[in-house]
């Protein structure tokens, strides 16, 4: 099995694998950053160019209501990192995918299903239909 993350911290024996491995990506988020914090951190001029509406910044899967935080760092993993890819995906292809990813890393405790995927593939569609059309 190939690793995809190296370890944040030591584990302790007590751990359950699982639990590790979300308090693994948890720390991982936290390094990494999230919109906000940029926002925070830059001048004016940065603020202004990450609010306007034609950003050249790809659109992350944050903005999608349905999938939980986990189920985001499973289609990241999947190499799936904005709405424009997602919506090109197929749900049947995507679906294996995640399954197969899953199974390998073990992130949630079920696999995604075809119902759900495609709901956030017509999610990222209809996202992704809604910023072209603003930026007429």
């Amino acid at each position: 099995m190939r690793r995809l993350f190296t370890p944040a911290f030591d584990r302790p024996d007590d751990v359950p694998v699982g639990l590790a491995r979300r308090m693994q990506l948890m720390a991982m988020e936290r390094r990494s950053g999230t919109r906000r914090d940029r926002f925070a951190r830059g001048g004016r001029a940065d603020r202004r160019a990450d609010a306007s509406p034609r950003s050249a910044a790809p659109v992350g899967l944050e903005v999608l209501e349905g999938p939980s935080r986990l189920e985001r760092v499973l289609l990241e993993c999947a190499g799936i990192r904005s709405l424009g890819q997602l919506a090109a995906e197929q749900p049947a292809r995507l679906t294996a995918e995640l399954r197969r990813i899953n199974h390998e890393m073990t992130l949630l405790r079920r696999s995604p299903l075809m119902g759900p995927v495609a709901g956030w593939i017509d999610e990222a569609r209809l996202a992704a239909h809604r910023s072209d059309v603003n930026r007429r």
